[in-house]
């Protein structure tokens, strides 16, 4: 028995993006463009402007940068970092000391507060 496919493609078309990067970079833009929903207030509340992502492993302050990450955090965080790039986010910078922890919160905001 045989299974045969005569698969045929328009010029200029491309098979849709997949995989967890395509994934990831969707659900950070779905994250950051709905507004978040009021729990207690009525009013309306602007979309989120952080994201709180938890480690496996614990780090001292000096040793949390984006070079010193270990094992599966280092891994995840490289994905969520090229994923910021593709959805058009502005990742932090992978160096001169600003880890994970040290991203600047916006005017107003304080750090540990989520938008």
């Amino acid at each position: 028995m045989a299974l045969t496919f005569n698969l045929l493609a328009e010029p200029g078309t491309s098979a849709p993006a997949s995989g967890p990067l395509t994934e990831l970079a969707r659900c950070l833009d779905q994250h950051f463009g709905t507004p978040a929903k009021p729990r207690y207030a009525m009013r309306d509340l602007d979309p989120p402007n952080r994201l709180v992502y938890l480690l496996d492993h614990e780090y001292t302050q000096r040793g949390l940068s984006w070079e010193r990450l270990k094992g599966a955090d280092a891994e995840r965080a490289a994905l969520l970092r090229a994923a910021a790039g593709r959805a058009g986010r502005d990742p932090p910078p992978p160096t001169g000391g600003s880890g994970p922890a040290a991203a600047t919160p916006p005017a107003g905001g304080r750090p540990g507060t989520a938008g």
